[in-house]
This record gives C-alpha cells, sequence and structure tokens, in this order.
C-alpha cells in the first residue's frame, strides 16, 4: 500500500516516472489493492490525477535538466513545485485533469464486481465526445484563470487530456479538434507565467502561453 509520504518525496524526472511505473505494476499485481484503485480513494486518487500526469511533464520539459520533482499532496492550491539539486525554486506546478467522475466511478464499480463495464458504442466521425470534452477543459480552464498563480519564480498551469479513444487510441486522428482546444485555451487570460497542454497516451506537451 502507497503513503501520502511516499508521493512527496523528491525525485528527479527520470526517478519519478520509475517510482510511477513500479507501483502502477505493483497496484496491477495486487487484485484487493487494484481495485481500491480503481475507485481512486486517497492516495491513489493523487497517484493516478496528480503524480502520472507530473512525471510525464516534468520528464517533457526538464529532460537533461538536473531539477527535482516535488509533489506537494494537499489543498496548498498547486500540486507541485520544481527545484533545483540545492533546493531553490524554478518554478510552481498546477495539474488540472477535467475528468467524469461519476462516470468513472460507476465503471470502477461495474469492473471490482463483475470484471467489465458496460460497453459504449459511438461513431468516430461524430464529435460529440470529444467536443464535450474540449468544453470540460474549457470550462476549467476559465475557472482557473481567476485564479492569481503570479508566483515570483513563475509556476506552470497544465490542463491534462487523456487522448484515448476519443481523438484516437496511440495517435491523434482529429487534430483539427486538438487545435481548436489550443485555439479556445489561448483565448482566455490567466495570471499565470506558463500554460501547457498534456496529451497523455502519446505524451506531447505543447506550450499555449
Amino acid at each position: 500500500m502507497i503513503r501520502v509520504e511516499d508521493l512527496q518525496i523528491k525525485r528527479s524526472p527520470d526517478e519519478l516516472s520509475e517510482f510511477v511505473q513500479s507501483t502502477f505494476e505493483s497496484i496491477r499485481a495486487d487484485k484487493d489493492i487494484r481495485k481500491t484503485a480503481r475507485l481512486r480513494q486517497p492516495p491513489f486518487k493523487e497517484l493516478i490525477e496528480e503524480i502520472y500526469p507530473l512525471s510525464v511533464f516534468c520528464n517533457l520539459k526538464y529532460n537533461g535538466n538536473s531539477v527535482k520533482c516535488c509533489p506537494v499532496i494537499g489543498n496548498q492550491g498547486y500540486d507541485a513545485r520544481i527545484e533545483t539539486k540545492a533546493g531553490e525554486l524554478v518554478e510552481i506546478v498546477e495539474i488540472t485533469w477535467p475528468i467524469d467522475g461519476q462516470e468513472m466511478h460507476v465503471q470502477a464499480l461495474q469492473l471490482n464486481d463483475k470484471g467489465y463495464t458496460d460497453a459504449k458504442v459511438w461513431d468516430a466521425n461524430d464529435n460529440k465526445n470529444r467536443q464535450d470534452i474540449i468544453g470540460r477543459i474549457i470550462d476549467s480552464a476559465n475557472k482557473k484563470a481567476i485564479k492569481d498563480y503570479s508566483d515570483p519564480e513563475g509556476s506552470s498551469l497544465v490542463f491534462v487530456v487523456d487522448i484515448a479513444p476519443y481523438f484516437g487510441m496511440t495517435k491523434i486522428e482529429h487534430p483539427e479538434d486538438i487545435e481548436e482546444l489550443k485555439r479556445r485555451l489561448k483565448e482566455i487570460d490567466y495570471r499565470v507565467k506558463e500554460v501547457y497542454l498534456l496529451l497523455l497516451q502519446i505524451d506531447e506537451l505543447i506550450r499555449i502561453k
């Protein structure tokens, strides 16, 4: 069982990625822990929704740089500090992953109970689901724009999108919708140094502002 203290250890980008992957492997290997993780009860929620995308972000932005990624669990208003090896602050990072929590919870209960979920069928040429996701992200972005992240050392606001299955499984099959999302995110005024869009599955980091 993982502990909050384990999640908050300072690690290099490579070390953080190795920790996330080894922890996921341990979860997959234990049936009972796997069921708890599916329900995203703490600290699994923080592991999946904050630490995992943070590890991808840090490896893409700070690849080759000697920094420490310092996850911070709680209600402090940001999710991580990036520091030099000497402990000096480089920036703070806020991870935002707009998820349909209700639907995910129902699917987790079904998986734990039956081993499968109700089937969902959609037309890949019908972009309603993608528009729903885009709308959810824009709603979240407008809320984040109200908050002042103007730390003296700078800060990054990272919007996370899991492209599968709505934008493709291993590549973006609907780039026009990603372009629309980027355009709409750019139109918002933020009080933050940098804004990024992180596309999981293909691990692409796009600087918005």
